[in-house]
């Protein structure tokens, strides 16, 4: 990806879901795509979520964390959680998005930090809408 689309991208991303809540998942590993990918499908397969964006974070060479957009209803620290298969306690507090484009803009940051983009993760859930009319 070249470092100047990624506005662009901020902006579709913004406007492919209506997100509504945001928050974090920290743990005491290091998660690796292939596990993302895993725990975020099962969050994604939850009947109160039409989407999720998330991004990782490295923190050290040792650890990292998830950075999440979520669209859909009301969901719990624990519901995410139990969803996720990591401890309630790994789940950040669930803040309600105000400006849909600032909040990708920072969940994105580490797009734009190509120095750390080797060990940055990011992928994009969305379920189809209904188009029976």
């Amino acid at each position: 990806m070249n470092i100047n689309n990624i506005p662009k991208v901020v902006d579709s991303i913004a406007s492919l879901a209506n997100w509504s809540k945001t928050t974090f998942i920290r743990t005491f590993y290091k998660f690796k795509p292939h596990l993302i990918q895993k725990k975020v499908e099962q969050l994604f397969k939850h009947q109160n979520v039409d989407a999720v964006y998330v991004t990782s974070e490295s923190d050290n060479s040792k650890m990292n964390h998830l950075h999440l957009a979520i669209a859909g209803r009301k969901m719990s620290r624990s519901q995410i959680a139990r969803s996720m298969g990591v401890k309630t306690e790994a789940v950040g507090n669930i803040e309600t998005i105000r400006g849909k484009k600032q909040t990708i803009q920072y969940i994105s940051k580490q797009l734009i930090r190509q120095n750390r983009y080797i060990d940055a993760y990011h992928d994009l859930f969305i379920k189809p809408k209904n188009t029976n009319t």
